[in-house]
């Protein structure tokens, strides 16, 4: 039977993230908790559990979906009933379209959102550095201040510009509450190479990740990124993080090539999947 979770799931919830596989038990709590609405199949105890949420940005509307099933009911059918009832709650949004996010490692979920019209949209891999910090960087990083929005934002909308519309991210040109939402939702931990009243640079550090680095299109090719993402390992090395991680957007060769060339390795890549309603 699908029908909606209610408190009374928790028991079976329980049960049922002990047979996922590991860290996705967490996972499903935590969609759970961010979801708008959550559909569980039950039989005998919950076997399957499906959720999604939606998100607005200035040109479309995106419904993000999980679906977890218990490992004893997989290639039963379950999943494709419960997939579809949710589609039915996602299509009385108006969603154009809805997402779903995969490990490398779920060849089964990737082979099962293709079967369901999914195509592929684009892979993000995940990155870590566990070497030593680096010599003193050259150029001069300073914390951000709000007097350079401005420049910030435009650097921003120009730095990346042109990966969204090749992997076809909308808005391709971030708008101010894109820019204050993520590029700067942490301010005091956004650091800026400036000159004169200009932004050229900034990476942006988090709890053990580079969340954010770019370089504005006119000085790239100067060895600004370099140093950007060097002084931003060496900040956290000195705050005791043991290891660096960041993540970033398939396509993109410069930040491809820049990340291996100073060491960081490869931990595991996340594709992106999507359908069109």
């Amino acid at each position: 039977m699908i029908r909606f979770y209610n408190r009374d799931d928790c028991e079976s919830l329980e049960n049922l993230m002990s047979k996922l596989e590991t860290g996705t038990g967490e996972k499903l709590k935590e969609d759970i908790g961010n979801a708008e609405q959550v559909l569980v199949y039950e039989q005998s105890g919950v076997k399957g559990v499906s959720c999604y949420s939606t998100y607005e940005n200035s040109e479309e509307s995106i419904a993000q979906m999980s679906l977890y099933i218990d490992p004893e009911y997989r290639r039963s059918g379950l999943g494709a009933n419960l997939y579809k009832e949710t589609e039915k709650l996602i299509a009385e949004r108006d969603s154009d379209f809805v997402s779903v996010y995969l490990s490398e490692s779920q060849e089964d979920g990737l082979q099962f959102a293709e079967s369901m019209g999914f195509v592929k949209w684009w892979s993000s891999p995940e990155l870590i550095y566990r070497g030593k910090p680096f010599s003193k960087t050259n150029g001069e990083f300073v914390k951000y201040d709000n007097v350079l929005y401005e420049s910030f934002r435009k650097v921003v909308q120009d730095a990346y510009y042109d990966l969204h519309e090749k992997v076809d991210i909308k808005p391709y040109t971030a708008s101010d509450d894109i820019v204050k939402q993520y590029q700067l939702k942490n301010k005091d931990r956004v650091y800026v190479v400036v000159q004169g009243e200009e932004v050229v640079a900034s990476v942006t550090v988090g709890d053990g990740e580079i969340e954010n680095l770019m370089v504005a299109p006119d000085h790239q090719g100067k060895g600004y990124g370099r140093e950007a993402l060097k002084f931003g390992v060496n900040t956290l090395l000195s705050e005791g993080y043991p290891e660096v991680r960041l993540c970033y957007v398939t396509g993109n060769e410069a930040a491809e090539n820049l990340y291996s060339s100073i060491g960081f390795e490869r931990l595991h890549t996340t594709h992106v999947c999507r359908k069109f309603m």
